[in-house]
């Protein structure tokens, strides 16, 4: 807007001198033009001054929503079953308190349950927080999570999205092996620190992942 009432300015002034206006006209008309364009940039300054605080106030109204849909989650888990995480951007994890034989069917829908699915890490963050947090409750062998390669060797998805393991997630030095030709579940094997196969009827401990945004 400032540089079209520049050359707005410009042209004003070519034409008076063209037409040999008197000095006075021109002086007004150039006082008018700046007295506009200073106008135009107060107007600009209040609007990206309202911009900062409506992208303040929309955080906060995130936040909020975020907190609500927290104590909402949180008030519908069994917390006789479950240890639960701290928050990890938009999510919370579970883990199961009593080692046992490990389903992956059954226990995703135990996951499915508590408003999520068996843990599915995206990136190495992620990794690491869950690693944390399985270090954390400890008392098991193996934390299992969501990945396999129950229905192709050697190709691990996610049970409940069917989504392959990112390639950017670390297993263990050597693994996954399939050890004895029968390991193909994923889990935190928490004596060597990292991502293992294991057979899917270990008994182990099991991660849930539940996103607080559909």
């Amino acid at each position: 807007m400032a540089s079209l009432l520049f050359s707005l300015f410009t042209l004003l002034v070519v034409a008076s001198v063209v037409a040999g206006t008197s000095g006075c006209v021109l002086e007004t008309i150039g006082n008018n033009v700046i007295t506009s364009m200073n106008t135009s940039k107060r107007i600009l300054d209040v609007v990206q001054r309202l911009d900062v605080k409506i992208d303040r106030l929309e955080k906060k109204v995130d936040a909020i929503d975020m907190r609500t849909r927290l104590i909402a989650t949180l008030g519908a888990i069994d917390v006789s079953k479950y240890e639960v995480s701290d928050l990890y951007k938009d999510r919370i994890y579970l883990a199961s308190k009593k080692v046992a034989r490990f389903n992956i069917q059954q226990d995703n829908a135990a996951c499915v349950g508590q408003g999520g699915y068996l843990l599915e890490i995206d990136d190495e963050n992620e990794r690491r927080f869950t690693w944390a947090f399985a270090q954390k409750i400890g008392n098991a062998p193996h934390f299992a999570l969501g990945g396999n390669d129950i229905d192709r060797e050697g190709r691990f998805v996610y049970y409940h999205s069917k989504k392959p393991v990112p390639s950017q997630v670390t297993w263990l030095p050597g693994r996954p092996n399939n050890a004895g030709g029968n390991e193909d579940c994923m889990a935190f094997w928490m004596s060597r620190g990292g991502l293992n196969d294991i057979v899917c009827s270990d008994n182990v401990k099991y991660l849930c992942e539940i996103p607080l945004r559909s």
